[in-house]
C-alpha cells in the first residue's frame, strides 16, 4: 500500500494540472439609464368675459408631465395660482388648489376656468399670469403670461331662437298616424310611432313647467333646449337618462374635420363642418350654466333637453 500511494504523487506530480487560485475579474457595475422626468406646462389659453361681462381665465396643462400633488395639498400664501391685472393696476386673483379643486389641470391636456369677480365696463387691458411665484418646475414658463384688451359691450351677445308655449295647455295627440305634443294647433314636438316616448316627454315638460323650446340652426337645428320662463330646468326627473357634464371645462374643438363640444375626453354634442353655431351652443350652455344633457329614446332620441 506504501508503494501504491508513493506511485499516485508521483503522477499528480508530473502532471500540468495547476491548483492555483482563478484571476478574478473586476467587478462591473450594471448600466443604469438616467431617470426622466417629464414636467407639466402651464398656460394661460384664453381670457374672455362672461355674460356679467365678469373675468373668466382658462389655463391649461400643456404637460407631457403632470403636476405634483402638492399644488393641491401644501397651502401657503405663495401657492401656484392665477393672478390679475387690469389696465396695469395689480387686481388679485386665486389659487389653483382654490379654482380647480377637482384637479383636472393636473394631467397631460387638462383645462380648468377662473371665474373672477373682476368686472369690466368700458375698454380695459386684462393680464392673467399663471404660478407667478415660479412654485411649479415648468417645461415653458414663456406662455404663463397672457394679456388682451377686452370691453363689456364686446362681449358675446347670443341671440336665440325660442318659441314659447304653454306647459298647461299641451297634449299628446295622434295625428296622421303621428304622436305629436301640440299646444292648441301648434305641433310642438313630433314622435312618429313612439306613443310611449312622447307620453314620457309630456310628463317631463309638465314636470318642470317648461314654456319655450329653443334651436340653435333651423329648419335643421344642431343644438335644442327648453326653458322655464327664462331660465334652465333644475333638478332630475325619476328614471331620466342624462349624461352630466362640467360647462367649467367644455370647449369648441374640431376633430377629424367636425367641430364639435367637447368636455376632456367626452364627445357632448356634434355641429358637423358648422363652426358657428357650435360656438352659439357653447355660449348658451355657459349662459344658463346647464350641466347635464337628457335624453328620451336612446340611441335615436325623440327628445332632447338641458338641466342644471
Amino acid at each position: 500500500m506504501p508503494a501504491l500511494l508513493s506511485g499516485l504523487f508521483s503522477i499528480f506530480a508530473a502532471s500540468s494540472v495547476s491548483y492555483a487560485e482563478p484571476v478574478r475579474q473586476p467587478v462591473r457595475e450594471l448600466y443604469r439609464p438616467p431617470v426622466i422626468r417629464f414636467l407639466p406646462d402651464l398656460a394661460v389659453e384664453d381670457i374672455r368675459l362672461n355674460s356679467d361681462c365678469r373675468v373668466v381665465v382658462k389655463i391649461r396643462n400643456n404637460g407631457p408631465g403632470r403636476l405634483p400633488d402638492d399644488v393641491w395639498n401644501v397651502h401657503t400664501p405663495k401657492s401656484a395660482g392665477i393672478y390679475l391685472s387690469i389696465d396695469g393696476r395689480k387686481w388679485g386673483g386665486a389659487t389653483l388648489w382654490g379654482f380647480d379643486p377637482a384637479r383636472t389641470l393636473q394631467g397631460s391636456g387638462g383645462t380648468a376656468e377662473y371665474t373672477s369677480n373682476l368686472q369690466v365696463s368700458a375698454h380695459s387691458t386684462i393680464r392673467a399670469e399663471i404660478d407667478l411665484w415660479n412654485v411649479v418646475a415648468e417645461s415653458n414658463k414663456a406662455n404663463n403670461v397672457l394679456t388682451k384688451t377686452l370691453s363689456c359691450g364686446e362681449a358675446q351677445q347670443v341671440i336665440e331662437d325660442c318659441i314659447p308655449f304653454n306647459p298647461n295647455t299641451i297634449e299628446v295627440k295622434e295625428i296622421d298616424g303621428r304622436w305629436k305634443i301640440v299646444d292648441g294647433s301648434h305641433w310642438i314636438f313630433d314622435f312618429g310611432s313612439k306613443k310611449t316616448e312622447a307620453e314620457k316627454a309630456f310628463s317631463i315638460i309638465r314636470y318642470y313647467r317648461m314654456n319655450s323650446t329653443c334651436y340653435v340652426g333651423r329648419p335643421d337645428p344642431s343644438f335644442t333646449y327648453l326653458l322655464v320662463s327664462g331660465g334652465a330646468p333644475e333638478g332630475a326627473f325619476a328614471g331620466e337618462d342624462s349624461i352630466p357634464f362640467n360647462p367649467a371645462t367644455i370647449e369648441v374643438k374640431e376633430i377629424g374635420g367636425r367641430w364639435k363640444i367637447v368636455d376632456g375626453s367626452q364627445w357632448m354634442f356634434d355641429f358637423g363642418t358648422n363652426k358657428a353655431e357650435a360656438e352659439t351652443a357653447f355660449a348658451i350652455i355657459k349662459k344658463y350654466g346647464f350641466r347635464y344633457s337628457c335624453f328620451v329614446g336612446r340611441p335615436a332620441p325623440s327628445f332632447i333637453y338641458m338641466r342644471k
